[in-house]
């Protein structure tokens, strides 16, 4: 398990709204919506027709056309791309919708969309072009990291490395305290370096504490790892001494299984 400050965990993130509202639109007015503007804009689309669907992470522009004329649907646009995990709505209302309806408005609000409006003489292309520039830079560099990764595992396995090792390259890479331990919890490696009392101990005793095991909150997480290949989030749990957030993964190797 790794335990790390979430901000740091990565250097090219893929731009929030707020990021976004902050540079490329700043030009654009927030309308509603505010309480969303921490979600993370994976990708921008432009929905000029009916049968375009709002997907997750999307950043959605639009001048109205395809609803115009249809007020109700201009209100469910903002339950779609709620609905569908989007990141948000940017609309130029003119000349199509003139205004925005203050139900579509509020809709916005309740389910914590940003919805941004633009002016008429803003092209769209001015706006995603950028966004589209930062997201694909975000992609690149989380390509060749993975490839570097990827690289140095690949040099341990073949130089018939054991966890030890594995763990303190994990480590490394992470920048992170990093604790591996048995399908029975028992410790088999750490590296790493500041970490919280939780941590402490489990290196002290050999291993995860039982009334940590037990605890209601833990097995939950335990349960989530479990039923996941990929690292889960872990919050932080100070009532056991775990002051900071982590991450938790299953590793399989043969017929055994570790948490690493």
């Amino acid at each position: 398990m790794a335990a790390k400050k979430l901000e740091t965990e990565i250097d090219q993130p893929r731009p929030t709204v707020r990021e976004a509202m902050r540079s490329v639109l700043a030009s654009a007015k927030l309308v509603a919506g505010a309480d969303g503007l921490d979600r993370q804009v994976e990708w921008v689309r432009l929905m000029e027709t009916p049968e375009v669907q709002p997907r997750a992470g999307d950043l959605m522009f639009t001048s109205g056309f395809p609803i115009k004329d249809d007020p109700d649907a201009q209100i469910r646009l903002v339950g779609r791309i709620a609905e569908g995990g989007g990141a948000g709505l940017v609309v130029r209302p003119l000349p199509y919708l003139r205004r925005l309806p203050p139900e579509m408005i509020t809709e916005a609000d309740r389910l914590k969309v940003p919805l941004f409006t633009i002016s008429s003489d803003v092209q769209f292309v001015d706006l995603m072009a950028p966004l589209l520039e930062r997201i694909i830079n975000a992609e690149h560099w989380r390509l060749k990291r993975s490839i570097e990764i990827h690289r140095r595992f690949t040099e341990l396995v073949l130089d018939g490395k054991g966890v030890n090792e594995i763990c303190r390259t994990l480590a490394d890479l992470l920048e992170s305290a990093v604790v591996v331990e048995d399908a029975s919890f028992h410790l088999l490696a750490h590296a790493g370096g500041s970490a919280d009392p939780h941590r402490k101990e489990t290196i002290l005793r050999q291993g995860t504490p039982h009334r940590v095991l037990f605890d209601p909150q833990i097995q939950r997480t335990l349960r989530e790892v479990e039923a996941k290949r990929g690292p889960v989030k872990v919050p932080a749990f100070p009532h056991l001494g775990g002051a900071l957030d982590r991450e938790g993964a299953r590793a399989v190797r043969g017929r055994g299984t570790g948490a690493g």
